[in-house]
């Protein structure tokens, strides 16, 4: 008996977790990632081939510089959500190891070494972070099952039912590379993984290249990074059967390098792929190395502050976004950025993107307090019934003054946010002036229904200039 089911069904069909992993082939995973932005290169093109005839491990490392991953390593995740989603094994490498080297790819200076608690830190915030976004992709993936559990499948090309009944469902597991180094000595290191390197080979790495051209050069320390990484996957080719690495674009070098060890080492085949980085149209990069990190951690970049910067995407990235960042099918981006294209002044695409980046990040029910402030504070226009830590958390990085309650009825409304009292009365009677994020039609005093929650008083100046007031006893 065959089973035909389209590519963006199979797995929703029964669920993540069940066997619903039917072994159909629509399309190979990589077809897949490309069609959404989401291959820079691969090293062969066998790798197509490779997806379609078997389920493979693939492993992503993420080395600890910080407590929280950010938005610019979302594209790494989402290839290994794509790829758990068609049946494959994931690992996540949590490079507690390497996270003390420092990987020089990209950087023009050598990395600050971390104190160990520091490393400690982040390597659980990473772990964390990671484990709740795969969490949070499976519920998705379960929600997915129970509404297309009665869908009628269509056809594609599949194999005999019996082929997919007896399987495994994919693992996906997080991994620290320091387990395996803390058993090697230096001398037992260099003999056994150190004598398959060739220093011309590494030399020519680009990450090599570009260090040894400019003053300051490159350390030992950093040079034998590619040598770390390239020996973890050799490990977990032996340990997990694992073939296929993904990582950034800057990770080529990288990533080669442990594909020749393995190779030299085993005589086998590996293979690799990269991922673009994330940017803007005008070609604008995510990340801490430039100073714009949108971190995945709420104590670093609240749930709201996330939601609002997808909402706040320009129309010409928002496509590109959606079908790089969300779950959704190409059929279901195609569809939002047609009622998009028909109002674009409702940003109905940044609203879908916001949602479905911070459920997949946060959870459905952050999102749906994320999407209720957005709304009361810029659409409905009532922020009162917003809980006092919402709106702490919403102006926390707004120009703010402090007040004494004694003062109340002397303290002007439009105090600090205009230049003067007369730029403030044409302000005012232009409609530009808010306060709790309802318009005010003359100036005054404040009187105690203007604080909220005993606490603050918002007031604003068209549609972007804050002022909090906090009110002291």
């Amino acid at each position: 008996m065959l089973t035909r089911v389209p590519f963006y069904k199979r797995i929703a069909i029964f669920g993540w977790r069940n066997l619903v992993l039917l072994q159909t082939r629509c399309s190979s995973v990589l077809t897949s990632l490309r069609e959404r932005g989401l291959v820079s290169a691969y090293t062969s093109e066998d790798m197509e081939k490779l997806f379609e005839q078997n389920h493979q491990t693939i492993y992503c490392g993420f080395d600890p510089t910080a407590r929280s991953l950010h938005i610019g390593n979302m594209l790494a995740i989402m290839g290994m959500i794509h790829c758990l989603q068609d049946g494959h094994n994931v690992i996540a490498l949590v490079g507690g190891a390497t996270g003390r080297i420092g990987d020089p790819s990209g950087r023009s200076t050598e990395r600050t070494m971390l104190p160990e608690k520091h490393l400690q830190e982040n390597i659980q915030g990473i772990t964390n972070t990671l484990n709740r976004i795969i969490t949070n992709a499976r519920q998705r993936t379960t929600a997915a099952s129970q509404h297309l559990n009665n869908a009628e499948l269509s056809s594609c090309d599949a194999l005999p039912e019996a082929s997919y009944n007896n399987r495994k469902p994919p693992f996906f597991k997080i991994v620290n590379n320091d387990d395996w180094y803390q058993q090697y000595n230096v001398i037992d290191f260099i003999a056994d993984v150190g004598r398959h390197f060739r220093v011309g080979s590494m030399l020519a790495k680009e990450s090599v290249r570009s260090r040894m051209e400019n003053a300051e050069g490159i350390s030992f320390t950093e040079f034998a990074y590619q040598v770390l990484q390239g020996n973890d996957f050799l490990h977990l080719y032996r340990t997990h059967d694992c073939r296929v690495q993904l990582g950034g674009s800057d990770q080529w070098g990288n990533i080669t390098a442990g594909i020749d060890l393995i190779r030299r080492v085993t005589g086998s085949a590996s293979y690799g792929m990269t991922i673009p980085l994330l940017t803007t149209s005008s070609g604008e990069k995510f990340g801490k190395s430039v100073g714009n990190a949108i971190w995945l951690d709420e104590e670093l970049t609240s749930p709201y502050d996330l939601y609002q910067f997808f909402v706040n995407v320009p129309d010409e990235d928002v496509e590109k976004y959606l079908k790089a960042l969300t779950l959704l099918s190409g059929n279901e981006v195609q569809s939002v950025m047609k009622k998009h294209e028909t109002s674009p002044h409702l940003r109905t695409a940044q609203y879908t993107l916001a949602a479905e980046v911070v459920d997949l990040v946060h959870g459905k029910v952050v999102t749906e307090k994320a999407a209720a402030t957005s709304h009361a504070l810029f659409q409905s226009g009532s922020i009162e019934d917003l809980p006092i830590q919402t709106l702490t958390m919403m102006f926390a990085d707004a120009p703010a003054i402090c007040l004494d309650h004694t003062f109340i009825e002397q303290s002007p409304s439009i105090l600090g946010l205009v230049a003067s009292k007369a730029a403030g009365k044409r302000a005012i009677k232009a409609g530009g002036i808010y306060l709790n994020n309802k318009r005010i039609h003359e100036d005054g005093t404040f009187s105690s229904r203007d604080i909220l929650g005993d606490a603050l008083t918002i007031l604003r100046h068209g549609k972007k200039q804050y002022l909090v007031i906090r009110w002291q006893d």
